[in-house]
């Protein structure tokens, strides 16, 4: 998740494909642009399937796993970023947005769950989603992930 001041919090690559979290709605951005959005208040159900990994430190895998490949090229294909999916569910309507990903070998599982614990807490809860207008202040008050 990152802070983008004045807008938000973005799930997966803030510059690419993400979710933005508005304090009023949800935005698929994509090439810059948001396509889709869905009212907070019209959200019935938000799922976020996000890759996970078993590296203790992602960023130490998405470093390790392409020399790897460098190295044994003939052996290891080399890793592909693997998106996540958010699907929001309003009536009528099922939003499925791929989304980029941070990491080419995915998310901690930690990371993981505290990304779908808040979005789930920001859904029920209408006050808390007016903390959005400071993502930054949002983040701080999050575990450690």
């Amino acid at each position: 998740m990152t802070p983008l001041n004045g807008q938000g919090l973005a799930l997966g690559d803030a510059r690419g494909t993400h979710v933005l979290l508005r304090p009023d709605r949800l935005s698929y951005v994509k090439d810059g642009r948001e396509s889709e959005s869905a009212a907070w208040s019209e959200v019935r159900s938000i799922e976020l399937d996000v890759p996970t990994t078993g590296w203790p430190v992602p960023a130490l895998g998405d470093v390790v796993m392409p020399l790897l490949s460098g190295v044994f090229v003939s052996i290891i294909d080399p890793p592909e970023v693997r998106p996540f999916y958010v699907t929001v569910r309003v009536p009528g309507v099922e939003h499925d947005w791929e989304v980029g990903s941070h990491h080419v070998v995915g998310y901690s599982r930690r990371t993981a769950d505290v990304m779908k614990r808040t979005v789930e807490y920001l859904r029920r809860t209408a006050a808390a989603r007016a903390m959005l207008r400071e993502p930054a202040r949002l983040l701080e008050r999050l575990p450690a992930s």
